[in-house]
């Protein structure tokens, strides 16, 4: 399929070519923009579509989805299927046994659509909100893989998944092509898949090329000096008289509840996991100055410490303290005053519509470290739309939007979700900014707590890491020796 899309008159994707064909698996890689993401969502037939709203605040919001496409040569025919980086995005219904059935209309086993991705039985009584979001990607690509299409295109599913999860996306991209379908992926994470594409593109902002190594080592060396300066920014701190553990969790317990068949109160939870996750006496504590690493399979429940840090979740027993305080009786304005918090999925967290907004509101509020980051990352984009910013310009709005002087902990969920080589290092690169401000002025550096399933990622910070397994955080001594061992020789590059 060749085609040129544009927005307004303007274009965004100049004769984009990718080979579609049957029995064909395709692996696309490259700049994280708003071209990338429209790429899969143009070949798959979502976009463009139609323009009906007359509200001009909804016209903006769809502008960049309703612009002129003009196919030189078309894709291969049958239907399409796309899969985006949101699993919350996939669903219209409350349960599990509801979605399956309206994508199959009833026909064939609802459990067996499960099986494709190894999920029992017991997921058909869940609600979709109980689940995990490696839970909800799995039933969205069982239901996927189930169906007869003719093209599937994922974009960012694969950080999604556990390594048994990982292998049987790879099995079930073989049975697509087996069965004559074409698989396209736009992914960043590409190294569980290289070996088994059958073509490898690159994707440069405007058009494909064919991949190159060389394309992501200068944006992967960028990731390594960048988090070279947030450990050099901390470590210029003393912290021999700290305060108290930022963070410390004391005996935690927390659990979702376990579904129930028809209402009768009958617990329908199996030995497969599907009854959701529990936190069981969980104790750690997070330190002034330090970076710490959060890491686990998905559904494990690294995403719900952060919710309890922030007191969106109530822990059943036990304490969480922030600054030594209990989070139940801190109030709603301490803890914004104290978290920076940058969500997996920013555009969650965003309340204004245009950057200009938040630029007067960090005025407004007197807060000199958000307008000197929203000036360093958004030089003459005042009136610029939320509609039209990139992921990474997403994460860096919130991170420059919710640090403050006040700021003690600073957390990162998935920041390298949807974001290329070069956008991790300016994001490390605000992080390590935020950090010397605090240093300069004489307070201590805020913790930093990174919460990712991208192991490269968090060696690279020098994070102290904590892994979250079977319900316990467990300190992980492993990459902690590497984590020192890399501490080390970044600093004996410093002082050379």
């Amino acid at each position: 399929m060749i085609f040129t899309y544009g927005v307004n008159g303007t274009s965004l994707l100049e004769r984009i070519a990718v080979p579609l064909a049957p029995e064909r698996f395709l692996l696309i890689t490259g700049v994280e923009d708003r071209g990338f993401g429209l790429v899969g969502g143009i070949l798959a037939g979502l976009f463009p579509i139609e323009k009906q709203e007359t509200v001009p605040q909804i016209e903006a919001l769809m502008d960049l989805f309703t612009g002129d496409l003009e196919i030189f040569e078309p894709g291969i025919p049958g239907g399409s299927v796309y899969l985006g980086p949101d699993p919350e995005r996939h669903f219209l219904f409350s349960r599990v046994l509801e979605e399956i059935f309206a994508h199959t209309g009833g026909r064939g086993d609802p459990g067996a659509v499960l099986g494709v991705f190894s999920l029992g039985k017991a997921f058909l009584q869940r609600r979709i909100s109980t689940l995990s979001g490696g839970e909800k990607m799995k039933v969205a690509l069982s239901i996927a893989f189930c169906g007869a299409f003719g093209l599937i295109v994922l974009h960012g599913v694969l950080p999604w998944l556990d390594r048994p999860g990982k292998e049987i996306l790879l099995r079930e991209i073989v049975k697509a092509k087996g069965r004559g379908g074409c698989v396209v992926v736009l992914e960043q994470e590409i190294d569980d898949l290289i070996a088994d594409a059958d073509k490898l593109f690159y994707y440069d902002g405007t058009k494909i090329l064919a991949y190159r190594s060389g394309f992501r080592s200068a944006g992967m060396r960028r990731v390594d000096a960048a988090a070279g300066l947030v450990l050099a920014a901390g470590s210029a701190a003393s912290r021999s008289s700290g305060p108290p553990a930022v963070v410390a969790f004391d005996s935690v317990r927390f659990q979702y509840e376990s579904p129930k068949e028809g209402g009768r109160g009958k617990d329908v939870s199996g030995s497969d996991g599907s009854e959701g996750f529990s936190l069981r006496d969980v104790s750690f504590a997070l330190d002034s100055g330090k970076v710490y690493g959060l890491h686990g399979d998905n559904g494990s429940g690294k995403s719900t410490i952060a919710k309890l840090i922030l007191r969106a979740e109530k822990a059943a027993g036990g304490a969480v303290f922030f600054l030594g305080k209990d989070v139940s009786t801190a109030s709603r304005e301490e803890l914004v005053r104290g978290i920076c918090y940058v969500g997996q999925f920013p555009e969650q967290q965003i309340t204004m519509s245009c950057v200009e907004d938040y630029r007067m509101r960090a005025r407004r509020m007197k807060n000199p470290l958000a307008e000197e980051l929203l000036g360093a990352y958004f030089r003459g984009g005042g009136s610029l739309p939320i509609s039209l910013l990139t992921p990474l310009q997403l994460k860096l709005l919130i991170l420059a939007d919710s640090a403050a002087s006040s700021t003690q902990l600073i957390m990162l969920d998935e920041p390298t979700w949807g974001i290329d080589p070069s956008g991790q290092a300016d994001l490390l690169e605000a992080l390590a900014r935020i950090i010397r401000t605090a240093v300069s002025q004489g307070r201590m550096p805020p913790a930093v707590l990174v919460i990712s399933h991208d192991m490269r990622f968090l060696r690279s910070l020098g994070a102290e890491t904590f892994q979250v397994r079977e319900g316990r955080v467990i300190k992980d001594p492993g990459a902690n020796r590497k984590r020192a061992t890399a501490t080390g020789k970044k600093a004996r590059e410093r002082k050379g």
